[in-house]
């Protein structure tokens, strides 16, 4: 029970940061950073190697899906589709990147 009680701890201090960034991000007033499509997998590689250093670091396990929603409203990745409002990958799609760089696949 204890330990169910601290990872909750954990979680709720990791989703409190989230939330501060992105209030942070969003009263800057500043646009997304716009990621080109050909260069989306090397951006992966690189989130995906600062996210296992900050773990390793500061020795605490983040929770990615809340990682994700920061590189979500920080970056905007730009799809292959050309269909209006449906120039920039969902935060599904993001997800399932950071996934699949982690190797974190079923595969």
């Amino acid at each position: 029970m204890k330990c169910t009680m601290q990872n909750t701890g954990e979680e709720i201090e990791q989703l409190e940061y989230v939330l501060s960034e992105m209030e942070h991000i969003s009263d800057m007033h500043r646009e997304p950073r716009l990621i080109l499509k050909a260069k989306v997998g090397d951006v992966f590689a690189y989130l995906c190697r600062v996210f296992e250093f900050l773990q390793h670091r500061l020795k605490l396990h983040f929770k990615y899906k809340l990682a994700c929603e920061v590189i979500f409203a920080r970056y905007q990745y730009q799809s292959r589709s050309h269909t209006p409002r449906r120039e920039y990958q969902s935060f599904a799609t993001i997800l399932t990147y950071f996934i699949r760089e982690r190797g974190m696949t079923d595969e």
